[in-house]
């Protein structure tokens, strides 16, 4: 008696009895395609990992570049930056190929921090209080960090700071025009002409190496009755 093709594998033992040879292709099918899932599983997680490493390298070069020229002025170098984060140069440069990069990232970060206390004066029911103690921060602030605002004046069109010079410039007009709807504020003075008396006089104690708060308040006093109405 001869035997079909079907029926001959099964005497051989190659295809289960009552099965086709489409099941067994299909299960290998399935079985490739769990293999095929885990793998894209598990390739994603390498990623999200080194996603989630690169980050943190980036946050700990940036503390530490704020450290170091917060000590050592703009002459702060790669090398002492890298072993503050505890990670080689090369890390560094990964993440800021360019000096002025990690310089733009710094004062970028910077700027974070000020948007929040902008919006936070934003928020005050006084806002003529809220600029004058705005401006005696900023002064504060800029005793002892003298890098920031030659950061800026030298890196404001840098695709990391530009943005956040934006954000912090628009909050400003926008306080002014609260300050001035208090009747405290002169009328006329409009953000540009506040930026030229605020970046002048930091330059002007800046270039001075004045060190003393009560100099630099000093200095803001005469700024806020300029403003005031």
């Amino acid at each position: 008696m001869r035997l079909a093709g079907r029926d001959r594998l099964r005497v051989l033992g190659q295809l289960p009895a009552g099965g086709h040879l489409v099941a067994g292709r299909t299960r290998a099918r399935q079985s490739r395609n769990l293999r095929l899932t885990e793998l894209v599983r598990m390739l994603d997680d390498h990623v999200n990992q080194l996603r989630t490493d690169a980050r943190h390298n980036y946050e700990q070069v940036v503390e530490a570049a704020i450290a170091a020229l917060a000590e050592n002025g703009i002459g702060a170098t790669v090398t002492d930056i890298a072993a503050r984060a505890g990670v080689g140069r090369a890390t560094v440069y990964r993440s800021f190929p360019k000096r002025e990069d990690l310089l733009a990232a710094v004062a970028a970060h910077k700027l974070e921090i000020f948007t929040v206390r902008v919006d936070e004066a934003l928020a005050r029911a006084d806002a003529w209080e809220a600029f004058v103690d705005l401006l005696h921060e900023m002064a504060a602030a800029q005793v002892n960090d003298r890098v920031f605002a030659e950061v800026v004046e030298q890196l404001g069109d840098h695709p990391l700071l530009a943005p956040h010079l934006e954000a912090v410039s628009a909050r400003m007009r926008r306080l002014l025009e609260q300050a001035k709807a208090t009747g405290k504020m002169q009328p006329g003075l409009t953000y540009d002409q506040l930026s030229v008396l605020v970046a002048g006089t930091a330059r002007v104690l800046a270039d001075r190496g004045e060190t003393d708060l009560a100099v630099w308040r000093a200095n803001t006093d005469l700024i806020v009755r300029a403003a005031r109405a």
